[in-house]
């Protein structure tokens, strides 16, 4: 493989930041009853940590830098716990009818399953075989999760890796059909946390579904 070739298989950081700064915006957009408690603060400091990622690296992730990684991480864990803490708030308010709009419902819902997509695929994308920058300079043995490139090698170019675009596709797939579709778990954290995911999405939008049905009778 030549060097031009093996540049453009190199990941793009902006996709991901990307992810993080609509994850931000929905939480500041987030209900008021719903908010995690400062959460305009909190926002704020994960601003400051992806701002932080983004400067600390270059456009293109082509090495594992550990510091880079622990701050992906913290970032992410961050967002889970407001995410979480969100949802627990929403149960509640559904459980004390606390919402009567059923668009409010939905969009509220909507808000916190979408979040809640984006920041699953930030953990596959951090831990699938120690992450984007290992990924970039080494082929794993045995891979976390079997995409149907790496089992199909002539269908993708020389030295293909994941990017967070398909761990994205992975999490919404697995956040709708509760399931894997193309991409299969083999390590037994991805199996966990896949199914974490389903049970979380389909606890979720049960509930919303059902309230939302039972304000509009």
């Amino acid at each position: 493989m030549n060097q031009k070739s093996q540049r453009n298989l190199h990941e793009l950081r902006w996709p991901v930041l990307l992810a993080v700064l609509t994850v931000i915006a929905l939480q500041v957009t987030l209900s008021e009853k719903l908010a995690f408690p400062y959460i305009q603060i909190f926002c704020m400091i994960e601003l400051v940590l992806a701002t932080g990622i983004l400067f600390s690296g270059s456009s293109r992730i082509t090495e594992h830098k550990n510091h880079i990684w622990i701050l992906g991480v913290v970032l992410n864990s961050m967002m889970s716990i407001i995410n979480i803490a969100s949802l627990v708030n929403l149960i509640e308010q559904l459980l004390n009818r606390g919402f009567t709009n059923p668009i409010q419902i939905l969009f509220s819902g909507g808000n916190i399953w979408i979040s809640n997509v984006i920041i699953f695929s930030l953990w596959y994308w951090e831990f699938d075989s120690g992450g984007a920058g290992r990924r970039a300079t080494n082929k794993p043995e045995f891979p976390d999760f079997m995409f149907a490139q790496l089992e199909n090698p002539h269908l993708a170019p020389d030295g293909w890796r994941p990017h967070y675009i398909d761990y994205l596709y992975l999490s919404l797939t697995n956040a709708s059909a509760f399931s894997p579709t193309d991409v299969l778990p083999l390590a037994r954290w991805a199996k966990l946390l896949m199914a974490l995911q389903s049970i979380t999405s389909l606890f979720t939008v049960v509930l919303i579904i059902a309230r939302a049905i039972n304000t509009l009778q």
